[in-house]
């Protein structure tokens, strides 16, 4: 592993520990899943991310949350 791809790694794992504790801090679960989809998308340097959950009685998934470059979801 060379110095830059060291440098890399230390600054991902750096803001995975700072995403981490802001993840802990959050209790409310459409902030919470709100977080995770943007910093998803940030970390993967994605264009869109989505968060599906399992409605048990309707036994179906549905989004929770979304988002892409251009627009927030947030059901």
């Amino acid at each position: 592993m060379n110095d830059s791809t060291a440098a890399q790694a230390l600054r991902r794992y750096q803001r995975l520990s700072e995403i981490s504790r802001d993840l802990t801090s959050t209790l409310e679960l459409n902030a919470l899943l709100k977080k995770i989809v943007h910093l998803s998308t940030e970390i993967l340097k994605s264009q869109a991310a989505s968060i599906l959950l399992y409605d048990v009685v309707k036994d179906r998934l549905f989004f929770q949350a979304a988002a892409n470059e251009n627009e927030d979801v947030q059901m």
